[in-house]
């Protein structure tokens, strides 16, 4: 269960259309139930030969209430269709997390939920929105997390993609024992290095001739960050030649950003949402995430397996991806100032970039396979489910 999924990208979407796929292969039959963000979406879609079944519910556009306003077809769904699954697992508990639980009770079913950012637990988004909030709605919001909270302490078990996520369940009051550790994973033998003689053509088809391309995959969104690295893009447009930054992807910001991206004399391409990023990967030079949140990012650990040195911001689930000064650049969240002087660096000294780069994709490679996390769902899965057929002890 995903409130985005396949075809539509991001993290989120890419990890749960990989792990479906990962454990159909596996003997498992998924049954995915997402919401139908766009109307020219089918209803129903069979992938993995018929292993995998994606349901898509209402409603249709919405925007940002589109998750809250799905709560009533999600829980009626999720009752209806009780006979066909064994386990609800729900990426992003933040909103549907309560329905899943209580679905998971009232049909006699395992649940298993997990959250996909950092925040979505502690409720940071909602605090930070809060600002200037008369304090009787502030208490009401407090009562909801708190609501929520004893809700999702119900789930069988929740997974935990990184360290800041795993303390946030803590605090929430989750039992350690219920906590799994369980980071996202990619397709380490797909995401790899072209060839020069590929490498080459890409870079032609894409007229980037010899510039140097930073690039950045995933949504358009204010949570990315993507105004702080414009920022500092400029700075460096005005001290470096022949450099380009290419966005990939969509979302709400990107009318914003090609606003700003107007003023930049052509050097910042918006490429919108594609169905493959891995060209884009292989024929590019530098990636560049410089998010205010994340969880586990997948586009960081796609960029780093391709080969690319990488610049991140000292978020969540990165900061366990990327050692600065050894697998890539770290700097703070919303530090133009110093994205700006990892660009530069990057442009300044080549061969470090390349070291690093090395060391990036041999540590994704041995630790973040799309099949050792596979593996570890499945016997989370596994698990859960021999706990719940035991006989309970009187």
């Amino acid at each position: 269960m995903a409130e985005s999924f396949y075809p539509l990208g991001g993290g989120v979407g890419t990890f749960g259309f990989d792990l479906a796929c990962a454990l159909a292969a596996r003997g498992f039959r998924v049954l995915v139930l997402t919401r139908r963000e766009s109307a020219d979406l089918p209803k129903e879609e069979l992938l993995a030969g018929g292993a995998v079944m994606i349901r898509r519910l209402p409603p249709s556009g919405a925007g940002r209430l589109g998750k809250y306003l799905m709560w009533p077809a999600l829980l009626i769904e999720l009752l209806r269709l009780r006979r066909r699954y064994d386990l609800i697992y729900l990426f992003g508990l933040r909103v549907l997390g309560p329905a899943c639980v209580a679905a998971a009770r009232l049909a006699g079913k395992a649940c298993v939920l997990r959250a996909d950012v950092s925040g979505e637990v502690s409720a940071a988004f909602v605090w930070e929105r809060a600002g200037g909030t008369a304090p009787p709605l502030l208490w009401m919001l407090r009562g909801v997390v708190a609501a929520r909270d004893a809700v999702i302490r119900r789930a069988d078990r929740l997974v935990s993609i990184s360290g800041e996520i795993c303390q946030e369940y803590l605090d929430a009051g989750v039992d350690a024992a219920k906590v799994e550790r369980i980071p996202n994973g990619i397709d380490v033998e797909r995401f790899a290095p072209a060839d020069d003689a590929l490498r080459a053509a890409l870079r032609a088809r894409f007229g980037w001739g010899a510039q140097t391309v930073f690039l950045f995959t995933g949504r358009l969104h204010p949570i990315k960050g993507i105004d702080v690295l414009l920022r500092a893009w400029r700075r460096l447009l005005a001290r470096s030649a022949g450099v380009r930054l290419v966005l990939v992807g969509s979302g709400e910001a990107e009318p914003e950003l090609r606003a700003a991206a107007d003023g930049l004399g052509g050097s910042v391409s918006l490429v919108g949402q594609v169905a493959d990023v891995l060209p884009y990967l292989q024929a590019a030079d530098v990636f560049v995430l410089p998010s205010r949140r994340e969880g586990f990012s997948i586009s960081l650990l796609e960029a780093a397996a391709t080969g690319l040195p990488v610049i991140a911001t000292r978020t969540s689930g990165t900061v366990e991806i990327v050692i600065d000064g050894e697998t890539g650049w770290l700097v703070d969240v919303d530090d133009d100032d110093g994205l700006y002087r990892a660009m530069s660096d990057v442009l300044a000294r080549p061969d470090e970039a390349r070291r690093m780069a090395h060391a990036g994709r041999d540590g994704v490679r041995s630790r973040y396979s799309l099949g050792a996390s596979a593996a570890r769902h499945a016997a989370l899965f596994e698990r859960v489910l021999l706990a719940r057929a035991a006989p309970r002890r009187t």
